[in-house]
């Protein structure tokens, strides 16, 4: 499975910004990943431009420690 999602790209120098990327799924990961991708669906703050809330970021690490684990 793969969906996209927004990651903050370091500007080095200048100033940093949001870049659009494929995010592939393994189904090892997949009930992390979509719970990650529910929460994103209905939170202000993690579909808006300006980042991750707090439990948005959790999500997102639970999900990419059990990838990184895997």
């Amino acid at each position: 499975m793969s969906a996209t999602a927004w990651q903050w790209r370091d500007g080095g120098s200048g100033p940093g910004h949001l870049q659009r990327v494929l995010v592939v799924v393994n189904g090892r990961f997949l009930a992390e990943y979509n719970a990650w991708l529910a929460h994103t669906q209905e939170c202000a703050t993690c579909s808006g431009a300006d980042g991750r809330c707090e439990n948005g970021r959790t999500l997102w690490t639970t999900y990419t420690d059990a990838r990184n684990d895997a």
